[in-house]
């Protein structure tokens, strides 16, 4: 039987059962809307040939996705946390779509990069609308459910646009604007489906953001914990965005492996970082917390991407694949539930909270594939350079060992069962 939450109008009812109608038709749209940056390593080595791109113009590509948010995460966190997260989620679903064509027409290095950053921006107007649709609907027993929700569509969509790149990129004759046109149209396909179903909470909307008079900004400095998680997420993001864009490339440098079959390889990852949040909570849940977990996590994370590195032996990469998979979904738990957690968090702090520890990630995610296309090209060595960015998740290792030792635990989540009215 549902036990009874606290809504935002400070009224004791059960959860709605269209809540997961909402969070679900979110989840979707909002994590298949972020992969159309992720597969530009697939298409690389095609828009190298097509707009002469050097090492160090890949590396910004790759980053790209990151750098205007980098910049706008805490401020549009703040600024967009004021809205209908309805409507919020529905413009930046829009504005995704047309950048997504917009790269597809780009004529030139510039103009992709322009349209590749705006593009990066879409999901992270996406955020504070998540956090206050999170705690219009779902009671606080059932955020890390939803966040492993989340990060399971997430991977499944990652799996699916690696699997799909490469074979779309041969149907258009090796042709890189092709895919980006058919990823646009599948965005606005998400648009419309996200007018038809999404919802506010009229019972939980207004009041507990009316309510905050003072500024959510100061939150930032009131916990430790969200800085310590994105800390460690520098490191995660640094290695994955790496991977993202120069891995394909390096496999096909160095051993002659085929895009369709780099592709598949890291589509793995997305299969398995679905299962990987799922398997957090059993284990979040014997460990008594977080902590122990993310130290694992962090060693696990750099060792296989390092690994990857060192082999085309498909049996070995895929098992790397698999076990790197396991600990990178696992992660995400966390890092998107801690904030729910902090004692005495109202819902336009979480928002901004949440941005603080996206823009660590996004930081992450710029330096990664700078530093191995800098590395590359004063190097020309391109595995060194990998190394150097596999190493980094270790931080994830390194910032967990400060963490309190129950973050995460049960207990916590017990005591905060209620969400804040603010």
């Amino acid at each position: 039987m549902e036990r009874c939450f606290v809504a935002a109008d400070g009224v004791e009812s059960k959860p709605s059962p269209y809540r997961w109608v909402v969070m679900l038709t979110f989840n979707l749209t909002h994590a298949t809307g972020i992969v159309g940056a992720l597969v530009l390593g697939v298409l690389l080595p095609s828009m190298t040939a097509d707009l002469g791109l050097s090492p160090s113009q890949q590396g910004w590509l790759g980053s790209s996705t990151m750098l205007g948010s980098l910049v706008l995460s805490i401020p549009l966190g703040w600024w967009l946390s004021r809205y209908r997260a309805t409507w919020v989620t529905t413009v930046s679903l829009a504005a995704g779509t047309l950048f997504i064509f917009m790269q597809g027409l780009a004529p030139g290095f510039v103009v992709l990069l322009v349209a590749r950053i705006l593009f990066g921006l879409a999901p992270v107007a996406r955020e504070p609308a998540r956090m206050l649709l999170v705690h219009q609907w779902l009671p606080r027993r059932e955020i890390p459910l939803f966040n492993g929700i989340l990060n399971a569509i997430f991977g499944i969509s990652v799996t699916g646009a690696f699997v799909a790149a490469p074979l779309l990129l041969k149907a258009f004759d090796d042709n890189w604007r092709g895919p980006l046109y058919v990823y646009g149209f599948f965005s606005i396909g998400l648009t419309l489906l996200w007018v038809l179903l999404g919802r506010d909470n009229p019972a939980g909307d207004r009041r507990p953001v009316e309510s905050q008079e003072e500024s959510p900004l100061r939150s930032v400095f009131r916990y430790r914990e969200p800085w310590l998680v994105g800390l460690g997420m520098v490191g995660y993001s640094m290695a994955q965005m790496a991977q993202f864009t120069f891995w394909p490339t390096f496999m096909q440098d160095e051993f002659g492996m085929s895009l369709v079959t780099s592709g598949f390889l890291m589509g793995v990852v997305g299969i398995v970082v679905a299962v990987g949040g799922f398997v957090m909570l059993p284990v979040m849940k014997k460990a008594g917390g977080y902590k122990i977990p993310l130290v694992v996590m962090g060693v696990v994370i750099a060792a296989t991407s390092i690994s990857q590195l060192l082999t085309d032996w498909i049996p070995a990469l895929v098992l790397m694949f698999i076990v790197g998979g396991l600990a990178r979904g696992a992660f995400w738990i966390p890092f998107t539930t801690i904030p729910f957690q902090l004692s005495g968090i109202r819902p336009r702090e979480m928002a901004v909270i949440q941005a603080v520890m996206f823009t660590m990630f996004w930081a992450g995610g710029i330096m990664g594939p700078l530093l191995v296309g800098f590395l590359q090209e004063s190097t020309g060595d391109l595995r060194l350079a990998m190394i150097v960015s596999g190493a980094a998740p270790i931080m994830i290792t390194v910032t967990a060992l400060l963490l309190p030792r129950d973050i995460g635990s049960q207990a916590r989540m017990a005591g905060q069962e209620r969400p804040v009215a603010g």
